[in-house]
């Protein structure tokens, strides 16, 4: 079996999907998932970099906790995600992110993974 050369990596564009969990507003995940993409390509700083926000619902208002799997919030996990939505739009619009253009795609009602790569797709214009 022979081996090929290894041949660089070219990213036109990459395409994160996030979604509520329990630790926003922090970006401390996506943090490390574009560091990690850096790592491993050296190349997020040429991409397009498309960042997906699956959206949610808010949970009926005697639910005491959220169901994140299925985007059902309370009350106070829906005002965090927002608030880390926010700062990702800002991160992005100051360059904070990392790459050459940052889109973020905020989805007004939960999708699903599936369904948010999909969204994010629309916005790929690379092969």
């Amino acid at each position: 079996m022979s081996v090929q050369p290894a041949v660089p990596l070219q990213l036109d564009a990459t395409v994160v999907t996030t979604s509520a969990i329990p630790s926003h507003p922090s970006t401390a995940l996506l943090d490390a998932t574009l560091a990690s993409l850096s790592l491993c390509t050296g190349a997020i700083d040429r991409c397009h970099l498309i960042i997906t926000c699956d959206g949610y619902q808010l949970s009926d208002a005697d639910a005491e906790t959220s169901q994140y799997k299925w985007g059902r919030l309370t009350r106070q996990a829906a005002e965090a995600y927002e608030a880390f939505v926010r700062s990702v739009r800002d991160r992005a619009a100051h360059g904070a992110m990392g790459a050459r253009q940052v889109t973020v795609l905020a989805l007004p009602s939960h999708h699903g993974f599936g369904r948010a790569v999909k969204a994010a797709l629309t916005h790929v214009t690379t092969e």
